[in-house]
């Protein structure tokens, strides 16, 4: 039987820009910590949207879930066209 493996979209970005849009701070996690994330069961960009909240508004006693996220992906080589 002839299992294909689901790879994560944590594992396929390089990084995650998160914002927030309340009080605009903003934060990037680095590759490494997308796959310590990923390692820790998070698959999905939606399912860690979910969890994550902004530090600054909950210290202001808001509720900090207006957080967006922005994944950098990998940028494939270009294609050169030799003549």
């Amino acid at each position: 039987m002839d299992v294909k493996r689901h790879v994560s979209e944590l594992r396929q970005a390089k990084a995650l820009d998160i914002f927030c849009e309340d009080c605009g701070s903003a934060r990037r996690f680095q590759r490494r910590h997308l796959l310590e994330l990923d390692m820790g069961g998070f698959t999905s960009f939606q399912q860690l949207a979910a969890k994550l909240v902004c530090r600054h508004c909950r210290e202001r006693k808001g509720q900090g879930h207006n957080v967006t996220l922005r994944p950098r992906w990998f940028s494939h080589p270009r294609m050169t066209v030799r003549h």
